[in-house]
């Protein structure tokens, strides 16, 4: 529901360590086609006794020096590949760059972002009053709270040509956002849930297989993440997601839709 009605880890390298890089894979593309098996059973053995004899090792085999930097370079890149897998395979889900459905994303920090979406394809409607809108009523907010607990980030109208708008908000936490929106959102641990008056017996399920969260398990869980809201959204959740309530729905790019639930939906975090 729009207000009133009416609102809707990088990895750096630098140029010469990447130069040397790329020139040295090169030269050992071939190898490492041919040596990477050998190489993951076996591994590299290094201790004191190989410097004895070092110039006889080179002058005999010219190439022993280039080829253990060969093998030091394979296993670097790939440690960095496994890296990189593993890395984009956890975590939370990231907003797209373009919303065009209602959406809630939450911050490791509590911050709350809300995107509203809805129909603006009346030839009367004016975005820029839409935009002052909305910044006068978080003002207006914002000196009865006594803080900057609601902020406008942007109103824009979508380039699909859907006709529809979008108005996003940032909020400091979840009390402002569920002050400001006049509808229910808590983020904290299951403790601090049930002290706020949540139920912690909610039947939950895996987002994994399905499975059910055993009767009593979500209440002793008291130091893992807990989101509750009613909002009818898309929500991105600061975290990996493990359990949702009955009538939540795991979405493609893991962010859980609630638009089909009734009541509140309770999402459980690792």
């Amino acid at each position: 529901m729009l207000k009133n009605s009416v609102l809707f880890d990088t990895i750096a390298k630098s140029s010469i360590e990447l130069f040397e890089f790329n020139r040295t894979l090169l030269k050992t593309r071939g190898f490492l086609k041919r040596g990477v098996k050998h190489r993951a059973s076996a591994g590299i053995k290094c201790s004191g006794h190989l410097r004895v004899g070092k110039s006889k090792e080179r002058y005999q085999n010219p190439e022993s020096g280039v080829v253990k930097r060969m093998k030091r370079v394979g296993k670097a890149a790939l440690a960095v590949w496994f890296c990189i897998v593993f890395l984009a395979g956890c975590g939370e889900a990231k907003v797209p760059d373009v919303v065009t459905d209602p959406t809630v994303a939450v911050s490791k920090e509590g911050e709350v972002r809300v995107w509203q979406v809805g129909e603006f394809d009346k030839s009367y409607y004016n975005l820029a009053e839409l935009g002052n809108m909305a910044s006068r009523e978080a003002q207006d907010y914002n000196s009865v709270a006594g803080k900057e607990a609601v902020a406008v980030e942007k109103t824009e109208e979508l380039e699909d040509g859907s006709g529809k708008v979008v108005v996003c908000y940032r909020f400091d936490n979840w009390e402002s956002c569920s002050g400001f929106m006049e509808e229910t959102l808590f983020y904290g641990t299951v403790k601090e849930a049930a002290v706020n008056g949540f139920h912690t017996d909610a039947a939950m399920k895996s987002v994994k297989d399905g499975s059910a969260l055993d009767a009593g398990l979500l209440g002793q869980s008291e130091g893992e993440y807990l989101l509750v809201t009613d909002m009818r959204a898309n929500i991105y959740c600061p975290g990996k997601v493990a359990y949702i309530s009955e009538g939540a729905v795991l979405n493609g790019d893991g962010s859980i839709s609630s638009s089909e639930a009734e009541g509140l939906v309770y999402i459980l975090l690792n």
